[in-house]
């Protein structure tokens, strides 16, 4: 999974970037490799793979508790399911929508912007007392999920030379696979120790504190100027892109399947104990680590052989997935 998403998110990336209309460039605005120093590079990288973990970590953390949260407010655990759901809705739906709606917003206000609303999601959803209000706080939480990490990406590509892109992105792409190894099953721990609502009042004060090293360290990488609303919506005519996004949807659409009920199936049906369970999710998320980072390197080679391979790998583990 992690292998195909990696080549995936390269690929809807850069199809997007080299389907954007051109913006004249100035003196002003005109961005190079050069123009950010190594250690500029390597830093806003490393706040970047943070606050993606950070985001990522929400996003699957109820996986990881989801029958504590269910019984707490008193749901079935198939209804408690529909908080990852209605998440991964809002992402889909709100996250283009706000996207190109702030297209010509400056990146750090963007950035201070969206992580309010992340930071002040968790608050909310730590202390909310029923199903409802949990939902709403789900959606306030996942509104500023695809812009910012649209943002994370798109400024990757900008640090290194074009023949490196592919890493870049991979590199910050790896805070979502390393939300899956570390962020879940310590979440996971955390919340059969202290309480579920404890995950989500800890990744606030995670996310504020990665959020103020990420905007000292954007503030002095150059911007580059954002296009009308019109123009940045005429790439989505491009088939390259619609490809890509559909591509990368199907490959977010399989790992919500299997992740959102994890935990109860390991739990329930295949009737491991929750400590089994959370080296599970721990080798899982180790999987998706190692992909993300191989599509990301061999994408740089030849994205469309690379491609080729994960998904065909992908389809020649089914039958025996199946079988067992």
């Amino acid at each position: 999974m992690g292998f195909a998403w990696g080549c995936a998110a390269v690929e809807c990336t850069l199809e997007w970037k080299r389907s954007r209309p051109m913006v004249a460039e100035t003196p002003e605005t005109r961005t190079t490799s050069v123009t950010a120093p190594a250690i500029d590079r390597n830093a806003t990288i490393l706040w970047m793979l943070l606050a993606v973990f950070g985001v990522g970590t929400v996003e699957y953390l109820v996986a990881g508790v989801l029958q504590d949260i269910s019984g707490d407010v008193d749901v079935s655990v198939a209804t408690g399911g529909l908080l990852i759901t209605v998440y991964a809705v809002t992402v889909m739906i709100g996250g283009p929508l706000l996207t190109i709606a702030t297209v010509r917003v400056p990146r750090t206000p963007l950035i201070a912007a969206a992580m309010t609303v992340f930071i002040a999601g968790n608050i909310g959803t730590a202390l909310a007392p029923n199903f409802a209000t949990l939902v709403v706080f789900r959606i306030i939480t996942a509104l500023p999920h695809a812009t910012f990490f649209a943002l994370c990406l798109v400024l990757a590509t900008s640090l290194g030379e074009p023949e490196f892109q592919g890493r870049a992105i991979a590199r910050v792409s790896l805070g979502l696979n390393l939300a899956t190894v570390l962020g879940v099953p310590l979440g996971t721990l955390i919340g059969t120790e202290l309480g579920w609502r404890w995950e989500f009042a800890l990744v606030a004060l995670f996310q504020t504190a990665v959020t103020i090293g990420l905007i000292t360290v954007t503030r002095r990488v150059p911007s580059h100027s954002g296009g009308s609303i019109t123009s940045e919506l005429s790439v989505f005519t491009k088939a390259p892109v619609l490809w890509a996004l559909g591509l990368t949807a199907l490959s977010q659409a399989a790992l919500f399947v299997v992740f959102t009920y994890i935990t109860p199936l390991l739990h329930d049906h295949a009737g491991f104990s929750t400590g089994t369970v959370t080296v599970l999710l721990f080798v899982f998320g180790l999987g998706s680590v190692a992909g993300n980072q191989l599509g990301g390197y061999f994408a740089d080679k030849s994205i469309d052989r690379t491609l080729y391979f994960a998904l065909g790998a992908r389809g020649g583990t089914r039958p025996a997935g199946a079988a067992g």
